[in-house]
């Protein structure tokens, strides 16, 4: 059986209202709640939901599946897979990282330089 937060959520999530002005002072009442849990008997998409929606992270549950599969995880940049790239574990300066790692790609192509060669974060972090 649906709780009342339950169904409450489903019907939330199916039910579209033409004028939003009629629900300003709304009250949920008790005869609210049993009209809500009664209309979840007769829609299966809503109990569906009223078995997800509780159990899921909202930022999960909020995220846009088109959205998401819609985006191509393409790069502008890309870094030579021959050259090591260094990483920043969690320093909280992925940018310094992200740019010496690409300065450092093309030095190492350009000057002929080992692929452990490596450029100071540090360095550039405190100017």
């Amino acid at each position: 059986a649906l709780n009342s937060f339950e169904a409450m959520a489903a019907a939330a999530a199916t039910t579209t209202f033409e004028d939003p002005g009629r629900m300003k002072g709304a009250a949920l009442t008790a005869d609210a709640m049993k009209t809500l849990d009664e209309s979840m008997d007769e829609n299966p998409e809503a109990r569906t939901l009223a078995g997800i929606v509780p159990r899921v992270p909202a930022v999960d549950a909020l995220n846009s599946f088109e959205a998401l599969s819609g985006d191509p995880h393409l790069f502008s940049h890309t870094v030579s897979k021959d050259v090591s790239v260094t990483s920043q574990h969690s320093t909280g300066r992925c940018w310094i990282f992200a740019a010496l790692n690409c300065v450092r790609a093309a030095m190492v192509h350009r000057y002929g330089l080992p692929s452990t060669f490596e450029l100071s974060q540090a360095h550039v972090f405190y100017w």
